[in-house]
């Protein structure tokens, strides 16, 4: 279960950012997530209540952005969407390619009071 990892990960991240900036709890954070990432969205809210749980940032809301995957294929020119890492290349069948998204996990947004 690898969302557990990474909403601590989000979770020490929103830590940091609040005490470098001293600032106060944010009420709400927004967190873009790849769907290449293969992350269940659900869980990885769960794993956010659990590591923040008896701290400041219990009652923070949780916002997630889901961004689809995309790829340009190197073999034929085409950019194309990705649903899973072995798409391959909706126009050719080929798997040479660079991906384009869907691999993002970026803290974008704390809404401070």
């Amino acid at each position: 279960m690898h969302e557990y990892a990474l909403s601590r990960n989000l979770f020490d991240l929103v830590e940091q950012e609040i005490s470098a900036r001293q600032v106060a709890t944010p009420r709400a954070v927004t967190v873009k997530l790849g769907n290449l990432l293969a992350v269940n969205h659900e869980a990885f809210r769960l794993g956010f209540e659990l590591a923040s749980h008896g701290t400041a940032l219990q009652q923070i809301k949780l916002n997630i952005e889901n961004i689809a995957g995309r790829a340009h294929c190197r073999a034929c020119g085409e950019s194309y969407p990705m649903s899973e890492w072995y798409s391959p290349c909706e126009h050719c069948g080929s798997f040479d390619r660079d991906v384009l998204a869907g691999e993002e996990f970026h803290l974008v947004n704390m809404e401070l009071e």
